[in-house]
Order: structure tokens, then C-alpha cells, then sequence
């Protein structure tokens, strides 16, 4: 099958370990668990085996914190007007976790590995490795933005690129 004149495995990223959910999913699981009292084994079957025990406890406690507009992290209350049922963080926890990965990542370019995987060397010129870039450069495609800048919709001319970044190249 054929993206915009591109292969399905060019748009799509490789499966990853540690996969992003979407709330929708998580608040299946949650309703399964505690609302339909439905056991661990039936939620993973009806998720295809996509999803392990740990992930079902750790989203339902998250889940069940959200409810009681609480931080999923510490348990801290969040301010009033954040209220909804999505797990957030507070404003500790939000600042500890960003030096935290603040940290790995300049960790990770002083000994020369890239930003993101901090398992292979970065590419000349950039903070990260030729299969990180790759993967950025074909998530930013399949959502329809530009795959060098990733801020403005592709252009009718081009498979990957907007119209900005197609004239500053031609002028290159």
C-alpha cells in the first residue's frame, strides 16, 4: 500500500516497547477493571495481547488518581481548574521529570549517543542518530506536516515538504 507515493513501512515507526496510549484505550481498561470488574487476563485478551499486567495496574492507578483530580505520580491534589479525567502531573513532578530527561539527554550528547535512543552515535550536525531522525522525519508525514521543519502542512508539490522548506532548498 502506497502514502502519498511512499511505502506503508516508510510512513510507519517501528513498534516500540514502551507504547503511547491513547486516552480512549485507557479509559477501556479502566472501565473494564474497576467499573465491569473484569479480570486482567480478559482485558488482555480483548487488547490482543498488546498490553501486560503492569500496564493495566499502572493506567488503572493513574486512572483512578485523574478521577480524584490528583497527580498519578505523587498524589499531590492539582489545581482546580485542570480538572478532568486524563492523568496529569503536578508542577513538582512535571519540573523533577523534565531535568530529569534534561539530564539523559545531555548525558547522552557528551559522550557522543544520540538525544533520543541514547544507544547510537548522533549524525554530524545533529543531536540524534540516523534512525531517530528517520523515524521523526516519517511520523511528521503521516500526520500531514512537513518532514524537515515539522510546523507547516505538506504542499501539493511536494510528498514531505511544505512549501517553505521546498523554496529554501531550491535556492540552496
Amino acid at each position: 500500500m502506497l502514502t502519498r507515493g511512499r511505502p506503508k513501512w516508510y510512513t510507519t515507526s517501528p513498534t516500540r516497547k514502551n507504547r503511547s496510549w491513547t486516552e480512549r484505550e485507557k479509559k477501556k481498561i479502566y472501565t473494564m477493571r474497576v467499573l465491569k470488574n473484569s479480570g486482567i487476563s480478559d482485558i488482555i485478551i480483548s487488547f490482543n495481547g498488546t498490553v501486560s499486567k503492569t500496564q493495566v495496574y499502572n493506567i488503572v492507578r493513574m486512572m483512578k488518581k485523574a478521577a480524584k483530580n490528583r497527580c498519578f505520580k505523587c498524589g499531590g491534589i492539582l489545581p482546580s481548574n485542570s480538572y478532568s479525567n486524563v492523568p496529569k502531573l503536578c508542577s513538582v513532578c512535571s519540573s523533577k521529570t523534565k531535568e530529569y530527561k534534561e539530564k539523559l539527554r545531555n548525558d547522552a550528547l557528551k559522550k557522543g549517543l544520540c538525544a533520543v535512543c541514547h544507544k547510537k552515535k548522533v549524525i554530524p550536525g545533529y543531536k540524534t542518530c540516523k534512525s531517530c531522525l528517520s523515524a521523526t522525519y516519517r511520523r511528521r508525514i503521516a500526520n500531514g506536516v512537513c518532514g524537515t521543519c515539522g510546523k507547516r502542512p505538506i504542499a501539493r508539490k511536494s510528498i514531505s515538504q511544505c512549501s517553505y522548506c521546498l523554496k529554501a532548498q531550491s535556492h540552496e
